[in-house]
């Protein structure tokens, strides 16, 4: 008899449904945790940190771990609604928009400041370098993060 309801999920003898979806969330979860202890441990035997700070660090975590655990579930519970579908075009079109302006503002600054070349309100004027550095690439960024969301069907990464 196969107890296979859908993915990722089974029914037990008592015919109530059994979530294994948890089982992507703990191998990453545990990594993490590891490295980050392990990294707090060395920020203390180098003097970075005092004890106090690395007991601290280390507590911070079982919330982080409860918070991600959250998260997980309401994402793989809510994931095939209109609503978590909007949410994730939305988060798709606004991330696809910063990272299009970080890359702007930050590396024309970068080039601007290790070329020794006059910035582009000198000769474009102020108007038009605010056009050209703060709206154009929320737009072109906006547009290209909606093509990639389309691509993967608006679905996050931790999705199945």
């Amino acid at each position: 008899m196969n107890r296979r309801t859908k993915r990722g999920t089974h029914l037990s003898r008592k015919g109530k449904e059994k979530v294994k979806w948890w089982r992507r969330f703990w191998p990453p979860t545990i990594i993490a945790c590891s490295v980050l202890i392990v990294a707090e441990c060395i920020f203390y035997l180098l003097g970075y940190i005092n004890l106090a700070k690395l007991f601290g660090g280390i507590l911070l975590l079982f919330p982080g771990i409860l918070l991600g655990y959250e998260v997980w579930y309401i994402k793989i519970r809510y994931q095939a609604t209109k609503t978590m579908q909007l949410i994730n075009r939305i988060t798709f079109i606004g991330l696809g928009g910063f990272v299009a302006w970080f890359i702007t503002f930050f590396g024309g600054a970068f080039i601007i400041l290790t070329t020794a070349l006059p910035s582009p309100a000198d000769y474009l004027g102020p108007g038009p370098t605010f056009i050209l550095m703060f709206i154009v690439p929320w737009i072109v960024g906006g547009f290209i993060g909606d093509r990639v969301g389309k691509r993967r069907n608006y679905r996050t990464p931790g999705m199945p």
